[in-house]
């Protein structure tokens, strides 16, 4: 962001509570997220101060949704109408995963601050390595989205802006209507509206998502320093041996809670985002594979494989935390509990009773996030393409 003065992002980047290294680090992402007026993690947002931006992002997007609609209603190419309806799929989605996020500013407000204030401390403090690879891979996620944006709007505007300059005007989404004249300046004025509404999709939809693999991050990090904890060695010799070992368990149990209480936070705030993002992948796949059938669109392929790789990698990620789970219950039942005191050991079973609650990510639906999930969404696509094209013949 060095178009913009460090004053300036600093003033638009703020964060709850005392700036962290952390806030520097995603400032971009920050500052891109308060131009569309979805910045909720600033202490001072408020309705009156971003009001008008979300209004204008829902009346850019009633405009596009009309003009697709129009659009299907004079053309009668089987290709055209699937992208679309792929148009309406993707638009289907920003209101479920821009609204909790608004809603629930509140709660993503102390998500993030557990973030700063807990799982990274935990993390540096066990383990200052992996806090270092931590901050590393949080640059490069966020330089990713930057640049995902970016590609993306440059990949849709830049052959469109050529073919003009050659004489040439064509909409920015050939299945879209501008519902203007194809004549200056309501070419332009659509042109601008269009290019408005898909970086502003682009954006919200990224940066929500981004958060969400951002914060499981987190938490599996301080997963894997949890059982760090357990697995340090201790000398039996040692007379404060079976204390040594309380201290360890208490200690194990302090990270837990915490852990605990964010994984009940992000299941809150990304319920709804998770259901919707698998119900687009379920669409978009349905609708490609009747494509298949016509002929092989390779715009609707790269975007259908966009949202697939994105559903994928968020039920590899629910698969992770529940492997992260299994591995701190391991690492309590491998532990030298029978050196404890007998006091010490009702401590240890209540722990070990603690661990059996369900570890995981779900959807408002209660669908967990994990392979079984991904590989059902696959087959349910398959499923409904298969009833359609046979209705169809």
């Amino acid at each position: 962001m060095k178009l913009v003065s460090p004053e300036a992002l600093l003033k638009h980047t703020q964060t709850p509570g005392e700036r962290h290294e952390l806030d520097d680090i995603f400032a971009p992402v920050l500052f891109l997220q308060n131009i569309v007026g979805t910045h909720v993690l600033d202490p001072n947002w408020t309705w009156q101060k971003n009001g008008i931006k979300i209004a204008a992002m829902f009346s850019l997007i009633i405009y596009v949704v009309i003009g697709t609609i129009q659009f299907i209603k004079e053309t009668d190419n089987f290709v055209l109408c699937a992208e679309a309806i792929f148009t309406f799929i993707i638009t289907f989605q920003f209101p479920f995963l821009v609204f909790p996020i608004i809603f629930l500013r509140s709660t993503f407000c102390d998500l993030y601050t557990l973030v700063k204030s807990s799982l990274f401390q935990i993390i540096e403090e066990i383990s200052p390595e992996r806090g270092v690879y931590l901050k590393a891979m949080m640059r490069h996620i966020t330089r990713l989205v930057i640049s995902s944006i970016v590609t993306c709007s440059l990949s849709y505007f830049l052959p469109v802006i050529w073919l003009y300059l050659n004489g040439q005007r064509v909409n920015l989404s050939p299945s879209t209507s501008i519902l203007m004249p194809m004549t200056s300046p309501t070419f332009e004025i659509g042109l601008a509206l269009h290019l408005i509404f898909f970086i502003m999709l682009a954006t919200s939809t990224l940066t929500v998502n981004m958060w969400f693999v951002v914060l499981v991050a987190f938490l599996c990090e301080a997963c894997d320093c949890a059982v760090k904890i357990l697995n340090q060695k201790k000398d039996k010799n040692d007379a404060s041996y079976a204390d040594s070992l309380n201290e360890t368990l208490k200690r194990f149990y302090s990270v837990h809670i915490i852990l605990m209480r964010y994984l009940n936070i992000l299941n809150v705030m990304y319920r709804w985002p998770m259901l919707t993002s698998m119900v687009v992948m379920y669409a978009a796949t349905c609708v490609y594979l009747l494509v298949l059938t016509e002929d092989v669109n390779w715009k609707l392929a790269i975007i259908d494989i966009i949202v697939f790789v994105e559903i994928a990698a968020f039920n590899i990620l629910g698969e992770l935390i529940k492997i992260k789970a299994e591995n701190m219950r391991r690492a309590i039942i491998y532990f030298d509990w029978t050196s404890l005191s007998l006091k010490q050991r009702k401590n240890y079973y209540i722990i070990i009773c603690y661990m059996n609650k369900d570890f995981g990510v779900r959807t408002a639906i209660g669908v967990q996030l994990s392979l079984v999930t991904l590989t059902s969404i696959c087959k349910g696509s398959y499923q409904a393409y298969a009833v359609i094209n046979n209705m169809n013949n």
